[in-house]
């Protein structure tokens, strides 16, 4: 029946697999709000899933979206856009060298729209409570979440540490290899 509470809006979807598209002539390019990069707002329609549970088959048909924004203002900020963008290309079998380097207008990101639109893989949804707001939406991942340590989270995804020598972020102390026993300079305590 009817949801009797008007505060508790459903998610759009419940938390799950699904078989999603990109579908035709949908996506958006505009600028960020705050700083202006360019974005690329993806919708990505909920086609099927396994589930049989009936929240699952009322969400059919549903256009969630995702945003691939190129640019932040962090170097932190710019990989997490570039591996985001990264993992939706390769799971919708996108060619990563369709990602322009350098975007002066939106068309510059024509050939990979239209690279991404039509294409068909697998999603998984997450159900995620907005700190603002405190209502529920629901995230799209595009790799098995049930295969990536969720408690790592989109943090430091397989980072062995070859791509960028900063020091390990926030409290994640790295064991002192042999690299800083050389004796120069003084341990810091």
């Amino acid at each position: 029946g009817l949801d009797p509470d008007i505060n508790e809006i459903a998610p759009d979807a419940p938390a799950g697999e699904w078989m999603a598209s990109i579908p035709r002539g949908k996506c958006k390019v505009q600028p960020t709000k705050k700083d202006q990069f360019p974005m690329i707002i993806l919708p990505v329609r909920l086609d099927s899933t396994e589930e049989e549970d009936e929240k699952f088959q009322k969400s059919l048909g549903t256009e969630l979206s995702t945003f691939m924004v190129f640019g932040a203002t962090s170097p932190r900020g710019e990989r997490m856009a570039k591996l985001r963008i990264r993992e939706i290309c390769e799971a919708l079998d996108v060619d990563l060298d369709l990602i322009p380097k350098d975007i002066s207008d939106a068309d510059d990101l024509d050939p990979l729209i239209r690279a991404l639109e039509g294409k068909k893989c697998k999603v998984w949804t997450r159900l995620q409570t907005r700190k603002d707001t405190g209502e529920i939406t629901s995230e799209l991942i595009f790799r098995d979440p049930n295969r990536v340590l969720s408690a790592a989270g989109d943090d430091d995804d397989d980072d062995d540490g070859d791509e960028d020598e900063r020091p390990a972020p926030r409290g994640k102390k790295k064991t002192t290899s042999n690299k800083n026993s050389n004796g120069r300079g003084k341990p810091r305590n």
